[in-house]
């Protein structure tokens, strides 16, 4: 109990630290909610939200399938370069657009199709995709087959299609859904910066030359010492994981008392494992606070922006993403958003996630051996 004493009188020296970045993380996580719309659940809203952008000439074919699709869909005015912030703020779920000689490549009977960004795998654009496809398969089914006029096929596809016409409801847990993953996304942050600077701090204290020479003299030996470290280390990151999981109940309750809420604690839980492995193993370089506080910002900002936390990873260029595969953050992160559109729980909708939940574990363990074996290095030069 004597080591517990001193990690605890440690710990309270410093909880200041803790408290003003869980202050800030709050308040970042109130304003958020704060500025949420709230959904409406009338019929219209049952539609989905979409761009469409026209860069081919008007033409019977397009003003037909413009009249169709809006049963399906609601059309939002987006200016082109804000169609990527657009669907990361679910303003729009998906962006239709016409290119440049559609309609001639079309008719002549080419392969052609029209350019779609949406949200990766979102239910709710299912049935416009299905839509959009039927639309023009029909046409063209028409085209090969009869001799009509372009105006007199899309009249009768109009008409075949509309008696098919299902509006599918929105799913209302949607958006509590995404907030929660944004919530758990910039947890990433959080983690990094209070587990990542108390594990580092703990450790800097007892390489302090007094609190050694009274563990030198003391019946414990060194590997029982670090493995008693790496088990309070291991309780203060489990009493920081339950309390921040709390608030996301508090905040995000109609999204987290669902089944899928178990996938964002247990992908945080790895998370929280990597980084206390990371900040055990970083903290054997440091033996000033202040150079470890300054070190820390730097990760945990650097991080966060590269893993996708703060940044949508769908923004991200393809040369960040690849140097991100690096970073455990990055397969957080992305557990996280597919987390958010798990439609039953499956083998195959949760396999992936588990896989990159394993991927994170095994970089807690290979900071944790790397660890051991600094820590081993630099006892055997100082002695």
């Amino acid at each position: 109990m004597t080591v517990f004493r001193v990690y605890w009188k440690i710990f309270s020296k410093n909880i200041t630290s803790i408290l003003i970045t869980f202050g800030v993380f709050l308040l970042i996580c109130l304003v958020f909610i704060g500025s949420n719309p709230q959904e409406t659940y009338e019929f219209e809203e049952r539609k989905v939200r979409i761009a469409f952008a026209n860069k081919d000439e008007e033409s019977e074919l397009i003003n037909g399938f413009i009249d169709y699709i809006e049963n399906y869909a609601i059309f939002i005015d987006v200016e082109e370069k804000y169609i990527d912030d657009a669907i990361y703020y679910r303003e729009i779920y998906l962006a239709v657009t016409v290119p440049e000689d559609f309609n001639e490549e079309f008719f002549a009977g080419e392969e052609v199709s029209l350019i779609e960004k949406s949200i990766p795998d979102a239910p709710q654009i299912i049935t416009v995709k299905r839509a959009i496809n039927k639309y023009f398969n029909t046409v063209k089914l028409y085209l090969n087959n009869t001799d009509l006029a372009i105006t007199d096929i899309v009249d009768y596809v109009k008409t075949d299609l509309e008696k098919e016409i299902i509006v599918d409801k929105d799913i209302v847990e949607m958006q509590n859904t995404l907030d929660a993953t944004y919530y758990y996304n910039y947890l990433s942050y959080f983690f990094v910066a209070v587990l990542f600077d108390m594990v580092g701090i703990i450790m800097i204290s007892f390489r302090k030359k007094q609190i050694k020479q009274r563990i030198f003299v003391s019946p414990i030996s060194q590997t029982k010492l670090n493995l008693k470290l790496v088990l309070y280390h291991l309780l203060f990151t489990a009493a920081i994981l339950v309390i921040m999981c709390a608030i996301s109940f508090i905040f995000y309750f109609d999204s987290m008392s669902k089944l899928k809420s178990i996938l964002y604690i247990l992908n945080a839980l790895c998370l929280c494992l990597c980084v206390v492995s990371m900040g055990y193993m970083f903290s054997l370089y440091f033996k000033k606070k202040s150079t470890l506080g300054a070190f820390i910002n730097v990760v945990a900002l650097g991080t966060s922006f590269l893993s996708g936390a703060f940044v949508p990873q769908d923004l991200l260029s393809d040369e960040l993403l690849k140097f991100a595969h690096f970073l455990p953050n990055y397969y957080y992160i992305f557990n996280n958003n597919q987390i958010a559109f798990i439609g039953n729980l499956n083998h195959s909708a949760v396999s992936d996630i588990f896989k990159f939940m394993g991927i994170q574990l095994l970089f807690g363990i290979g900071f944790m051996l790397a660890s051991f074996y600094i820590n081993r290095k630099q006892m055997t030069s100082e002695a």
